[in-house]
């Protein structure tokens, strides 16, 4: 769930029932799946805790069985439980460098599809020190070698959760270099899905490059295997691979110095895997994306069922307002319970009218069309003053930048070129 308005209200995602466990000797929440709430980014945590143990040849928890080539430090295998099903069908998170054979506009802004690009590098190319260790919430595997500078890739396979965390560690990519990490499946694609802003796409299998938000999933003929990312939204298929963009390194734009895409220095990115077998809903990919970019609260105070993904919360008026959308893409009933004192509650249009009063106790429930965007309303005793609009930009501009804010110009589009 996304932040609260400015009144202080600040709430991020609920999952499940939730019920109080020890960790680390605060009080967090675990799910009635068995995950812990909010640990998507204790895995640092996790990682300091862990103590140095011998590298395994089968990493097992209860969700899966996982295998790493202890020679290139790909991640070769992800076996599912119950069923023992194979999900990976080769080397998979292996960091890989790519260059357009030939270049159309900036490459800041197009990047051509990949039948279109050619292999400089792999991560597998040189040999790779590996280290283990083992915390009471995951087993922790440290990967180092070289992929142009040095590389460090970090796997965290989570005990209390079915995703595996990964860490890559970039250092000096040369400029006009892509690149990627791929996830081979084991059969064929027969849907693609990804995030969108309040719900998802789906796409045919193979339709090239692609933005995603926050997640993609890839369903087979049993199962499937979600991409989980915190801000990493390129995505590509090719064949039966997955492929996630980690860094399309550019040191110019335009002609310009460009510091945020440029290739040198350390770039850290972090990205996830959940498999699945069965439904793809079954496996909350959706929530599990949210949770991975703003873990939830250790005290929950709204909840909603399981099709719905609570997306902002704030105060308005004299009114706490919540907006949400049904995150599985069927027609079903929902249901809501907030535990701030209120009044009244009812379902609303985005900017409050077409009021319709929700009946109901400890939780108000609704019918909800697949992919409905729900605006919920609570009347409170007290008022909050209105937001005001911003209708000037002096204040937040340089001194020395705010004359030119009053003059007019017919230039559009993008500034000259700084090579020219």
């Amino acid at each position: 769930m996304g932040r609260g308005g400015r009144n202080g209200v600040r709430t991020r995602e609920i999952v499940g029932r939730a019920r109080p466990v020890r960790i680390g000797g605060a009080d967090r929440h675990a799910d009635d799946r068995g995950c812990v709430q909010g640990a998507w980014n204790e895995a640092r945590e996790c990682t300091a805790a862990a103590k140095p143990a011998a590298m395994p040849d089968v990493i097992e928890t209860k969700f899966y069985r996982a295998r790493i080539d202890k020679t290139t430090g790909a991640l070769t295998s992800i076996q599912a439980k119950p069923s023992g099903r194979e999900m990976l069908g080769g080397p998979a998170n292996v960091p890989i460098g790519e260059r357009p054979n030939a270049q159309s506009g900036d490459p800041g802004d197009h990047m051509v599809f990949r039948d279109k690009r050619k292999r400089v590098a792999s991560a597998a190319d040189s040999a790779v020190q590996i280290k283990a260790s083992e915390s009471a919430d995951a087993i922790v595997v440290d990967i180092v070698g070289q992929f142009f500078g040095p590389c460090r890739r970090t796997i965290r396979f989570m005990k209390n959760a079915p995703r595996i965390e990964f860490e890559t560690e970039l250092n000096d990519i040369p400029d006009r270099t892509v690149v990627v990490a791929e996830f081979p499946l084991s059969g064929p694609i027969l849907k693609a899905r990804r995030g969108i802003p309040y719900g998802f796409a789906e796409d045919p299998a193979g339709i090239g490059i692609v933005p995603a938000v926050r997640w993609s999933h890839y369903e087979m003929q049993s199962g499937g295997l979600a991409i989980i990312d915190k801000g990493l939204s390129g995505r590509e298929v090719t064949g039966t691979t997955p492929i996630l963009f980690l860094l399309n390194a550019s040191d110019k734009y335009y002609g310009y110095p460009n510091s945020w895409l440029s290739g040198k220095g350390k770039h850290v990115l972090q990205y996830a895997v959940v498999v699945n077998e069965g439904r793809w809903q079954d496996a909350a990919i959706v929530k599990a994306a949210w949770e991975f970019n703003a873990p939830a609260l250790d005290t929950p105070f709204v909840r909603a069922s399981e099709n719905m993904l609570i997306e902002s919360m704030r105060r308005t008026g004299n009114h706490i307002e919540v907006r949400m959308v049904e995150c599985l893409g069927v027609s079903a009933d929902a249901s809501f319970s907030i535990d701030l004192p209120h009044h009244e509650a009812a379902m609303t249009k985005m900017t409050g009218e077409n009021v319709i009063a929700l009946k109901g106790g400890e939780a108000h429930r609704f019918p909800v069309r697949p992919q409905q965007i729900v605006t919920l309303r609570f009347r409170t005793a007290t008022a909050v003053a209105e937001t005001e609009p911003v209708l000037k930009w002096d204040d937040m501009a340089p001194v020395q930048k705010r004359a030119a804010l009053h003059e007019y110009s017919n230039d559009k589009g993008h500034p000259p070129r700084g090579d020219k």
